[in-house]
């Protein structure tokens, strides 16, 4: 079994390999990239977009109900219903709550 000392050099060696590789193909990932963009017209504020990022187009939810027993209480209607919201929406209450906008 090769000691620590072989290994690490060993480690430098392939590490210089893998470098030089990845620098070879950097430039063809590039061009690869630069025909995707001109093929589908992405520019680069594309790329810095909130949709580019996977994110989609997300921003705050306003509130739909509000809670009988404490106003400041809001939910949006999407997810899962609070504790306070659950009861109400299962006795079908609780459009009686809807905010008015």
């Amino acid at each position: 079994m090769p000691g620590l000392n072989e290994l690490l050099k060993a480690r430098e060696r392939l590490q210089e390999k893998i470098d030089s590789v990845r620098k070879k193909e950097k430039g063809a990932a590039i061009s690869k990239i630069k025909d995707l963009m001109a093929t589908f017209g992405i520019t680069v504020d594309d790329l810095k977009s909130p949709l580019a990022r996977g994110k989609g187009a997300k921003g705050t939810v306003k509130p739909k109900y509000y809670n009988p027993g404490d106003k400041s209480q809001t939910w949006s209607g999407r997810g899962i219903a609070p504790a306070w919201a659950a009861p109400l929406k299962k006795r079908g209450e609780l459009e009686r709550y809807r905010i008015k906008e």
